[in-house]
């Protein structure tokens, strides 16, 4: 920041009214993206930007030189993009930094409002989905999957967390809150009630009701009743080595 300061552009870190990270929502506050800054008074240009800054190694700051964000870090490229078109700023300033040399690279990127809005819309589809989103590929061997964070939960090897985006009873709404069939407020409760989709690959529903839900575990054969246990079940998963 004080870099560009240094050559005459004016920089905003921080929301003037909350003190905090400039921050923008969709998805009626369920989906956000925190900005690095907002920058303007550019040499290109004098129209404000939104401000991305990443440090990479050696090699990825050469490939994303040579390349260019889009195609090199199309992740990244996917940030700048959202976060353009939420906060109705239609140019960013990506910056990356060197880990190994110091040396910086800058690339000004452009607003695509068709791909922007499909990012949004994407979340949205996810977001107020019932059920968990389709797998993006169905072996887990492959190499996108297994550099996903989630892969385990995805591809059924590992139970998901206990919260209320993992219970059956609670529904996301479009103003931004949640409504649960219960009534309950918006924390984990003793009467959480898995998502039957989300569940191990091992886990056979074999029997369900309204506020419960009956599973066999295809391991060892026991079953396995999900009525306000959930965090035991999470727990004792755990403990058994299948996190």
């Amino acid at each position: 920041m004080s870099n560009l300061r240094a050559v005459g552009v004016k920089v905003w870190e921080r929301d003037p009214d909350t003190g905090k990270q400039v921050r923008f929502e969709g998805c009626g506050g369920h989906f956000a993206l925190s900005l690095d800054g907002v920058g303007e008074g550019f040499a290109e240009s004098g129209k404000p930007h939104t401000l991305e800054f990443k440090t990479m190694n050696d090699k990825n700051f050469k490939v994303t030189k040579n390349m260019g964000v889009e195609k090199s870090k199309p992740i990244y490229w996917a940030q700048c993009q959202v976060g353009m078109i939420l906060s109705g700023i239609d140019r960013c300033y990506f910056f990356a930094v060197n880990k190994n040399t110091d040396e910086m690279y800058g690339e000004r990127i452009k607003l695509d409002k068709k791909e922007a809005q499909g990012l949004i819309d994407k979340a949205e589809k996810i977001v107020f989905s019932n059920l968990p989103p389709d797998k993006l590929h169905e072996d887990p061997s492959n190499w996108q999957c297994k550099f996903c964070p989630y892969w385990a939960v995805c591809h059924g090897c590992k139970i998901p967390e206990v919260s209320c985006r993992t219970c059956a009873h609670v529904t996301p709404e479009r103003d931004g809150t949640w409504s649960c069939a219960l009534g309950k407020p918006a924390v984990t409760c003793d009467d959480h009630l898995y998502i039957p989709q989300i569940m191990p690959k091992d886990f056979e529903m074999t029997d369900a009701s309204d506020d419960w839900v009956e599973y066999e575990d295809l391991d060892t054969g026991e079953i396995l009743r999900n009525n306000g246990n959930s965090r035991e079940i999470f727990e004792g998963r755990m403990r058994d080595g299948n996190a």
